[in-house]
């Protein structure tokens, strides 16, 4: 008989003993939810958002100020990626750059429509439609798009190494370049077209970059070889939202600067004298009409304490005398008249336009201060767009941004005109700063209908903030609803002009009969 003798049984709650405080350890090594916390904080501290451009943002709020430019309505229906491939807040960064633009100027009023009327498109949101017309309507609406995104379209790598002995180096450089590119446009917000000469579209290279190093030796440690080797490497890459925003406010200043005529290319540190400023000098020279040319050279003359005269587009003996007076004094021949040399270099000095009420002073005043600086007239018909068919009444909306006193006139397809505003069914001229104004008045005892097909025919209003109604011509005391002996809403305008303050505000809707 064989006797086996036991082997000693393994030591298991020995080494569960040690696994579990092993655990118990790892437990009370766990982090606490304060520690989480703090963790989490941000080591860095934030900065603010800006690009090689903001200083050109507070230099052409310097330049529009001077300029006498203000309270240009906008919108925008956004800045989309038509690309696909970024996608980033452009919107939100094209209002900051405007807001930045109008600090002291107040330059620009932005409009916060996600969309509006007529040739911008339906207004989808109620709250922002009854805004637009118990306030104010855009002139201009923005348009652009991220139109390019090529991405690595250079690759650049470069590497190499040596090794003596039982030591090596190498080192490995790598960058890869992307092209992204943006397109904006001006558009008028009444008609939806665009603004002829008022585009911008710029492109900007984004790089990624690393390096790379290593170094292997190997070492004799008595007998034994001992290899070892080290690593380091670091990359940098350019953000590409960053490089968007770059871009959204080099053509922020690009196109708004292009829409007020002002020399915007001097933000962008371009000098007068390069040949880039001179051709957009001359683009300005070339798009304004010989009135905008006398007007403007008044008016930077005036500035300058060169030229005393009235600043009405008209050319007189003082105004050459003073223009004479400046070519003589900046190297120019002195011929006492306007041509594109005189305006070029009018554009590339530092200089005040006088002849307009200087903009709301600090970046304290508040937009309810830009609005009430003017009188606004808002305008709509109980159609989406302008469009009718014969036998369709028409009934106006209208709106005043402060109380002033109205006058609406109605031009049909046969070329008659009549007041249609105040009438003996709505007698008072008196209208309350934001009340809606019906044409005709649900109560009213008459209708406008339209008669003739493919006829275009007009409403045109006028508001003061004093009675003009007393001063007008006899031509227009014709009784309401009765033919004046006026058929062009032009000369109507210019009748009224005649009598009226400044602050008159006009507004013109078209209706077009299928």
């Amino acid at each position: 008989m064989t006797t086996h003798t036991p082997r000693p049984a393994p030591k298991l709650t020995t080494r569960l003993s040690a696994l579990l405080a092993s655990a118990a350890m790892l437990a009370g090594c766990a982090a606490s939810p304060d520690t989480v916390y703090r963790a989490a904080e941000p080591k860095a501290q934030p900065v603010a958002a800006n690009t090689n451009f903001s200083d050109a943002l507070t230099c052409m709020d310097d330049m529009l100020y001077a300029y006498g430019i203000r309270d240009i309505r906008l919108t925008t229906n956004g800045i989309p990626d038509s690309t696909g491939e970024i996608q980033v807040g452009t919107r939100d960064m094209f209002i900051s750059a405007v807001s930045r633009m109008s600090s002291r100027s107040r330059a620009f009023t932005y409009i916060d429509f996600e969309e509006v009327t007529s040739g911008f498109g339906p207004a989808p949101d109620r709250r922002f439609y009854d805004r637009q017309q118990s306030l104010l309507t855009p002139t201009y609406y923005v348009r652009g798009a991220i139109t390019t995104f090529d991405e690595n379209v250079v690759t650049d790598t470069q590497g190499g190494g040596l090794r003596v002995g039982g030591t090596g180096a190498g080192v490995n450089f790598d960058a890869t370049s992307s092209v992204v590119g943006l397109d904006m446009n001006v558009g008028e917000v009444k008609t939806g077209l665009i603004v002829p000469g008022v585009a911008s579209s710029n492109r900007i290279a984004v790089t990624r970059r690393s390096l790379a190093g290593d170094v292997s030796f190997d070492v004799e440690i008595g007998s034994e070889l001992v290899g070892g080797f080290a690593q380091a490497a670091r990359s940098k890459s350019e953000g590409m939202h960053t490089a968007v925003r770059t871009l959204v406010e080099l053509n922020t200043v690009e196109s708004l600067g292009k829409l007020t005529r002002v020399p915007y290319w001097r933000c962008l540190g371009l000098e007068q004298a390069t040949p880039a400023a001179e051709r957009e000098a001359g683009k300005y020279y070339r798009a304004m009409s010989e009135r905008e040319r006398t007007e403007f050279v008044q008016r930077a003359l005036a500035g300058q304490d060169l030229y005393t005269g009235a600043i009405d587009g008209t050319s007189n003996a003082a105004l050459q005398e003073a223009i004479g007076q400046y070519q003589a004094s900046n190297n120019l021949i002195a011929t006492g008249r306007i041509d594109r040399q005189l305006v070029s270099s009018l554009y590339g000095r530092d200089m005040t336009l006088a002849g307009r009420g200087k903009p709301i002073e600090g970046a304290g005043a508040s937009v309810d201060d830009v609005i009430a600086e003017r009188l606004f007239i808002s305008m709509t018909d109980t159609l989406e767009f302008p469009t009718y068919k014969v036998d369709m009444p028409l009934q106006m909306r209208v709106r005043l941004n402060a109380d002033a006193y109205l006058y609406c006139y109605y031009r049909d397809g046969a070329g008659t005109v009549a007041r249609i505003f105040p009438n003996r069914f709505q007698p008072n001229a008196r209208v309350s700063g934001g009340t809606l104004v019906k044409i005709p008045d649900d109560g009213a005892g008459f209708r406008i209908v339209f008669e003739q097909a493919g006829a275009t025919e007009n409403v045109k209003c006028f508001a003061s903030r004093s009675e003009i109604g007393v001063d007008f011509p006899e031509t227009l005391k014709q009784a309401d609803l009765t033919p004046i002996a006026m058929g062009d809403l032009r000369v109507l305008e210019q009748a009224i002009r005649a009598v009226a303050p400044d602050d008159l505000a006009v507004n013109t809707s078209e209706f077009l009969i299928r």
